[in-house]
């Protein structure tokens, strides 16, 4: 019996453990049952005693009530296993049970980056026939036994105790101090999924690891990746009314001005969309708004830096969106460092990977990748559309869940490194940046930084996992052609983008987008900017 019904129903609203997050866990105990394994009960809490044949496993996010903890101890009592995984917070509740005293506190040890600020993240080393083991979570909790004599120290990290076994009766006990261990965040790393079986069953058998490292939380291509939300403007226009003289120029700080202040002018339905999409985002990572302003629209020109003569009614529009998620910047070698680029077919790049290009796909990219500034919102502005033309999209939370817990695992870790884009440096390198991890943020959150042309793993575990991402982006991406008036807006931190081919004709009717990049905050760039032009160069 493996009961994980409780699991969606944890008191705590903000728990760390729900039912998405333990599906690593479900399988090393489908495992173990097939092996002839015991039977297992995961709860937060014990109603009644449990039978003694059944290995109880709580998971105690906060201090459990006293009828669990009478129910484990006569579970125990009765020749019981139990297994508990506890927090800071349920630490010092359970002391009573098994004569230990629990400090509560949270390991840690100065950061890397920086020895002012600890670091959770720590590996403790096995201890008995765990010896040669690791367990790695963040938080792991310091237990400290007192005189009980059968308390044996099973995992210990920097000299403290984070996971011990007791004979209490004639039952036995193993405390745990991490509740993230159980979750697909942890349990695919390092060996602690051995490390939880042998929790469970007393046996250690490495070769569950394997079972959990491949394991899909959820599998099954073509579930469908959740298609854009579409936004209509309903042809409102009042954000015209703001735009500058035409003697301003635009991208000066007054037309920048302009463009903030006409926020107040969006129609509320926009303003609303880009208001819950800055602070929740969306499942698809981004949103579409349609029907916006663009003005007299002339001949797509020849190339992005020629003058074409046309009003700035649509670069005001993308502007004033940009300025309600942020700031708008441009890089200098993108351009020149334009706030506002024009994107269109050039000659000379049909068969490049620059945005310039049309003759072949745009492979998949978090917008500059590799630079230490990276725009937070992507967005481009449709004045001139093509159908054969699509905007490619893929979303991390879409498609992380169709990735073995083992290659999740090995994206999390600083195991890649990625080129510089051509269009910054006129040429193909073969250098890359620093060592990187590709996925980050929580299991709820995810967030992740690719691109498939330019990042390479350090290792053939790395490329493989490289490779596993990519292949899981290519067949579940969705598609979408841009009609005049479409601005579409992407979180670069969440979704990658890229471009379908199409045939260019050069004869002043091709596509052409306007795009501009957008942070949160100029601070951080401050060094490497003149004005709104980010100035960072590259070897």
């Amino acid at each position: 019996m493996t009961m994980l019904d409780h699991l969606p129903a944890l008191r705590s609203p903000d728990s760390l453990l729900g039912r998405a997050q333990l599906s690593g866990l479900r399988a090393l105990l489908a495992a173990l049952q097939s092996g002839g394994g015991p039977g297992v009960t995961v709860t937060d809490h014990l109603d009644a005693q449990p039978d003694p044949d059944v290995v109880v496993v709580l998971v105690a996010d906060r201090a459990p009530t006293p009828a669990t903890v009478e129910h484990l101890r006569h579970h125990l009592a009765r020749g019981g296993r139990a297994v508990v995984a506890l927090s800071p917070a349920s630490a010092l509740a359970l002391a009573p049970l098994v004569s230990f005293r629990a400090t509560g506190s949270v390991l840690a040890a100065p950061g890397t980056d920086n020895p002012l600020v600890l670091d959770p993240h720590l590996v403790g080393t096995g201890a008995g026939v765990l010896g040669g083991l690791h367990l790695e979570a963040d938080d792991l909790v310091a237990l400290e036994a007192t005189v009980t004599p059968t308390v044996t120290p099973a995992v210990t990290l920097a000299g403290q105790t984070v996971a011990f076994r007791s004979t209490i009766d004639s039952g036995e006990l193993v405390v745990v101090g991490s509740l993230g261990v159980l979750t697909n965040r942890w349990i695919a790393a390092a060996d602690n999924a051995t490390i939880v079986a042998w929790a469970i069953t007393g046996t250690v058998d490495p070769a569950l690891g394997s079972i959990v490292r491949d394991h899909v939380p959820h599998p099954g291509a073509g579930r469908g990746h959740t298609a854009v939300e579409a936004i209509d403007n309903g042809g409102d226009d009042a954000v015209v009314a703001l735009l500058p003289t035409t003697g301003v120029a635009l991208g000066s700080p007054e037309f920048l001005r302009a463009a903030g202040r006409a926020g107040r002018l969006l129609s509320p339905s926009v303003h609303d969309a880009l208001c819950d999409f800055g602070d929740v985002g969306a499942p698809a990572g981004a949103v579409l708004l349609k029907g916006l302003p663009v003005g007299e629209v002339p001949a797509t020109p020849a190339s992005p830096l020629d003058d074409t003569g046309k009003d700035h009614i649509s670069e005001f529009v993308l502007l004033t969106v940009a300025r309600r998620l942020g700031q708008p910047i441009g890089y200098e070698p993108e351009h020149g460092g334009d706030i506002v680029q024009n994107l269109l077919p050039t000659r000379g790049d049909v068969a490049r990977q620059t945005s310039t290009s049309s003759g072949v796909e745009l492979e998949f990219h978090t917008e500059t990748a590799f630079h230490p500034h990276k725009p937070r919102f992507l967005l481009l502005l449709c004045l001139r559309g093509d159908p054969q033309a699509q905007t490619l999209l893929c979303s991390i939370s879409q498609v992380v869940g169709e990735l073995p817990l083992g290659v999740q695992q090995v994206l999390r870790e600083p195991r890649f490194r990625t080129g510089i884009d051509e269009s910054f440096t006129g040429t193909r390198s073969d250098r890359r940046g620093r060592a990187m991890a590709v996925l980050g943020g929580t299991e709820e959150a995810p967030t992740f930084t690719f691109d498939a042309d330019l990042m390479a793993g350090l290792d053939p575990e790395a490329a493989d996992a490289l490779e596993a991402l990519r292949s899981v982006i290519r067949r579940e991406h969705i598609g979408v052609a841009l009609e005049a008036g479409d601005l579409l807006v992407v979180d670069n931190s969440v979704a990658v983008h890229g471009r379908s081919s199409f045939t260019a004709r050069f004869d002043g009717t091709d596509r052409w987008l306007q795009r501009t990049f957008v942070v949160t905050d100029l601070a951080a760039s401050a060094t490497h900017r003149r004005g709104r032009v980010v100035t960072t160069r590259f070897a």
